[in-house]
């Protein structure tokens, strides 16, 4: 159902919220979009089921979240394995946090 200018202006990504705290309070591991998702859906963040998203919609929106998260220089992505890893960059994060807060709200 599509929603109105005005509510998109104001909408949260709350998703993108989470996903950045998650990474940020776990700073110290790199995560794979899977184990992401997983916390999602345990956090109760995203709709699941019959009237949410499936597993593979949850782990394409996460996926796209997350790349952009890396080119806005908040999380680093390692192919490890040939799994794609998530980790937080602390470096860059908190310099960029100050103007780009938009972003998380």
């Amino acid at each position: 159902m599509p929603i109105s200018k005005a509510q998109f202006n104001e909408g949260s990504d709350e998703t993108r919220y989470h996903l950045f705290r998650f990474l940020k309070d776990r700073s110290d591991e790199a995560f794979t979009v899977d184990e992401l998702v997983d916390h999602l859906k345990a956090e109760g963040v995203v709709g699941y089921g019959a009237r949410g998203l499936g597993d593979t919609a949850l782990l394409l929106t996460a996926g796209a979240l997350l790349d952009d998260m890396v080119r806005s220089s908040f999380a680093e992505k390692k192919i490890i394995a040939g799994k794609a890893y998530f980790s937080f960059r602390p470096e860059h994060s908190l310099a960029r946090l100050a103007t780009s807060l938009w972003m998380f709200y």
